[in-house]
């Protein structure tokens, strides 16, 4: 079990903290492309790593994340217009570009430059896959977007949610990874039972999950670096010749991708952005953006009967 102090290391995430500093190096999804759809349209507020934040899609159809307040007088930017590739504040009209940078004050004569001088927080912004992405850590660590597969098949082939927990992304992350659960939080009474019914319709179902997942409540489970991540899996005897496996790999600490085998015909992506960090034992909320892309030849959700071994590695590969 881990000390009061190592949780607060591990789960605080406001800038300046360890864990804080790291996740921020990564690309995070934040929302749905169609969360906002028209240009010069409504914007939307966002907490995003305990920062408040504004997303809006300006008049050429690119999307900004600012920090919400205004510079001035820390007007809330929502009350803002979103006009002419910027939003302007509704208090005393200074306008806002999709960097952060004021490039109107109403308020100066026109001989003034001070609006050259003044410019608010704001993250860099990739629009992939339906969703939107943004980059909120030092620019001189900031990586290149990573090519998911998913982003490479068609619009009519993906089908993308997000859903909002209250827990931290570590507790997110070992929820994804841990397949013991499953056999009781996600289990009805009749497979927990293992009942003769129960047990008659795995077989009619051909499914593997429904003819092996409860036969053995203690998985063991393995880990494996890659040169991508961690890929990990869950191993259940079958009290036949084979073993009943589960996958997955996180390739960042933000996404998880389950391991793929031939019998299925899509994968999922989980892409975790932790939005505050808790305090006084309150959990706080993060995005989950889950992505399916059918792959054709390559897909699965993880799932996979495999002959008899003793060492996980060669089975993860």
């Amino acid at each position: 079990m881990l000390s009061i102090k190592e949780n607060e290391t591990l789960a605080v995430i406001d800038r300046g903290s360890p864990m804080g500093d790291y996740i921020r190096r990564f690309w995070m999804p934040f929302l749905l492309s169609s969360d906002i759809p028209d240009a010069d349209g409504e914007p939307v507020n966002i907490t995003l790593m305990g920062e408040t934040l504004l997303a809006f899609r300006n008049t050429s159809g690119k999307v900004g994340l600012i920090q919400r307040n205004c510079a001035h007088r820390w007007a809330s930017l929502f009350y803002g217009r979103n006009e002419e590739n910027g939003i302007r504040c509704s208090y005393h009209g200074w306008k806002y570009d999709i960097s952060g940078q004021c490039v109107d004050m109403p308020t100066e004569d026109e001989a003034s430059n001070f609006n050259e001088k003044v410019k608010i927080v704001s993250y860099p912004v990739v629009e992939r896959g339906g969703a939107l992405w943004a980059y909120m850590g030092p620019p001189e660590f900031k990586q290149e977007f990573p090519e998911f597969e998913f982003f490479n098949v068609p619009e009519s082939h993906q089908f993308i949610s997000w859903n909002r927990q209250e827990c931290n992304y570590a507790q997110a992350i070992e929820g994804g990874i841990d397949s013991a659960h499953s056999n009781f939080l996600h289990a009805s009474l009749d497979a927990y039972w293992r009942t003769d019914s129960w047990l008659a319709q795995g077989k009619r179902s051909g499914n593997l999950r429904d003819m092996y997942h409860a036969r053995d409540q203690h998985p063991k489970f393995f880990a494996e670096d890659t040169d991508y991540g961690v890929a990990t899996g869950s191993r259940r005897e079958t009290g036949e010749d084979n073993h009943y496996w589960r996958y997955n790999s996180s390739c960042s600490r933000s996404t998880r991708c389950p391991r793929l085998a031939p019998s299925r015909s899509f994968s999922t992506r989980s892409c975790r952005s932790p939005t505050a960090s808790p305090r006084a034992g309150v959990s706080f909320g993060r995005w989950i953006t889950r992505f399916r892309g059918l792959t054709g030849s390559c897909g699965d959700v993880g799932m996979a009967s495999t002959p008899r071994c003793t060492l996980a590695p060669t089975i993860l590969r």
